[in-house]
């Protein structure tokens, strides 16, 4: 599904920022127990980097990164390339995300 029209274009041009938070936790939360196909990683590493990238060229990104608020459970599911995980983190704490479950990332690490 591309990112950059039809529904998910849709949902987040007119979603809160706090409804877009919940995508992130929720993918992040789910991953640790499912059974993810690399076809199915690719797409959710698609949508929050498409993701990111949006947030970095907003007028508000320290607002807008709260989005990645949770992303702490995307580290901890281990479903995800550790290097690119932490770095997205980085990028996310950078933008001036509050990272939430802090103590996720470091009962993985």
């Amino acid at each position: 599904m591309p990112l950059n029209k039809g529904i998910l274009k849709n949902f987040y041009e007119i979603a809160p920022l706090e409804l877009k938070a919940d995508v992130i936790d929720f993918i992040g939360r789910s991953a640790r127990e499912l059974e993810m196909s690399d076809d199915v990683r690719a797409k959710f590493v698609s949508l929050v980097e498409s993701r990111l990238n949006i947030i970095k060229a907003s007028k508000t990104p320290h607002v807008d990164a709260q989005e990645f608020k949770d992303f702490s459970w995307w580290v901890y599911s281990e479903k995800f390339d550790d290097k690119w995980s932490l770095d997205l983190l980085i990028e996310a704490l950078k933008l001036g995300c509050d990272i939430e479950g802090d103590h996720l990332i470091l009962e993985r690490y």
